[in-house]
């Protein structure tokens, strides 16, 4: 992905793209292309939407770099997701989807053999930092119940939730927090399930329509239990799931 205008850059950016900013005598870019085909990646596709004949013009067909380089261009700014989506017609087979203006360097091998030996439909790369206000943060299924647990004790609190609710919540999530690392330390492949998360919408909801209805009304409440029911499941299955992948 090689499109971004790199507005915050300026003015290293006001008269070439983001991807051509200078890095160590050479393109960000440049480092970019030479990472891919350091791990076998020679047949590339650059997605281009600011400046795109900057780039054409410095990489051309990818001769002078070893490797083949197609270029899909934006008529009108698509987006992350949209710019890979413009580029579908010659994207026939498993791809790797990188920024060509974010410095890294990365195991490209690894992580491409990590998503086949899972055969996952598909792998995102992650890197853990201490402060991740600047990268944005990846959704997280436990903090999603850290946030619900926070809420059920507050209702709790106001005599809005009765103590079963309390105990049931927080034991459950209790043992989700304390057995992940368990689980994490012997392998075991965490994937969030279409049940987990259908049971966090219902909580979510619940817990809003409590707060927004008067004290007394039955519905959220019967909201609510069907979610700590689909809560209760989906946490038998994910324990199921633990078990049986540790003791292998």
């Amino acid at each position: 992905m090689a499109g971004g205008e790199g507005t915050r850059l300026r003015p290293l950016t006001s008269n070439q793209p983001k991807p051509m900013v200078p890095i160590v005598g050479k393109p960000c870019m440049e480092h970019i292309v030479e990472l891919l085909k350091e791990h076998g990646f020679d047949d590339i596709v650059v997605t281009l939407a600011f400046m795109p004949q900057a780039i054409r013009g410095y990489f051309g067909a990818g001769e002078s770099h070893g490797v083949s380089i197609r270029y899909s261009v934006e008529e009108s700014p698509m987006g992350t997701a949209g710019s890979v989506k413009l580029a579908e017609d010659v994207l026939d087979e498993p791809f790797l989807v990188i920024s060509g203006d974010a410095l890294c360097d990365i195991d490209l091998a690894a992580l491409v053999r990590f998503h086949q030996e899972k055969e996952a439909f598909v792998t995102i790369g992650l890197k853990s930092v201490d402060n991740p206000l600047e990268f944005g943060k990846f959704a997280d299924p436990l903090a999603d119940r850290l946030m619900i647990d926070i809420a059920v004790i507050l209702l709790f609190a106001y005599d809005r939730l009765p103590w079963p609710a309390l105990v049931l919540i927080v034991i459950r999530d209790g043992l989700l927090v304390l057995g992940t690392p368990f689980a994490l330390r012997r392998g075991y492949d965490f994937s969030v399930s279409f049940l987990g998360k259908a049971a966090t919408w219902i909580l979510y909801a619940s817990i809003a329509f409590i707060l927004v209805t008067e004290a007394g009304t039955d519905w959220p409440l019967w909201l609510f239990w069907s979610g700590v029911a689909l809560a209760s499941l989906a946490g038998i299955l994910y324990g199921m799931a633990v078990w049986k992948a540790v003791r292998k």
